[in-house]
């Protein structure tokens, strides 16, 4: 068994590339996303998704058990961070009802390649990045995504993140600070 560096960042480009190298469609999220969109080190988690028709599972379970990460189960599954791995994996098989998540389908045909710490990598677009963040606000996530739509400006594409987050928050609290974070400014002139 492979070990992970310790920074989940550095965790993270190590599955990327393992992934990459393998022929595997992913794109990062977290940390490694919000960095490689120009946006500091936020202290985000590492996430890694998988999207992989079921033919294509055993190279896939093969990379990932190298590095004590294990998939069992349903066709969307989320594995957790841990000591031993520090990255949330997330696999999403093509083919199958939930893949059908608009969610899933965006990420996937959205995903953009950028250049972090020297090294090419696929990462989630700086809308789904945004969206799946909103939905699992934690205290001070919703400065990294003001941060990341001031950073792309205009480029970000806010509608494209309002269609794929409407119906998926109910509290009243937590959509108006979504329709605030989301909402698009020019950039500030000094």
């Amino acid at each position: 068994m492979s070990a992970l560096p310790p920074d989940p960042i550095d965790a993270s480009l190590v599955l990327g590339q393992a992934l990459g190298e393998a022929e595997t469609v992913y794109a990062l999220g977290g940390a490694a996303a919000f960095l490689a969109w120009g946006v500091r080190d936020t202290g985000a988690g590492a996430s890694v998704q998988v999207f992989a028709a079921p033919e294509e599972l055993p190279p896939v379970r093969n990379i990932l058990d190298s590095f004590g990460i294990s998939l069992d189960g349903p066709a969307v599954q989320e594995v957790p961070a841990t000591d031993s791995t520090r990255v949330e994996v997330r696999l999403a098989l093509t083919g199958s009802p939930a893949a059908d998540d608009a969610m899933v389908r965006e990420a996937w045909r959205t995903r953009s390649r950028r250049t972090l710490r020297w090294q090419d990598i696929w990462v989630l677009s700086a809308e789904v990045l945004a969206v799946t963040e909103l939905l699992g606000t934690r205290e001070g996530r919703l400065d990294d995504v003001r941060c990341l739509v001031e950073a792309r400006g205009f480029a970000f594409d806010e509608a494209a993140a309002r269609h794929l987050l409407a119906g998926r928050i109910a509290d009243a609290e937590q959509a108006r600070l979504a329709d605030e974070v989301l909402r698009v400014r020019p950039p500030a002139v000094s």
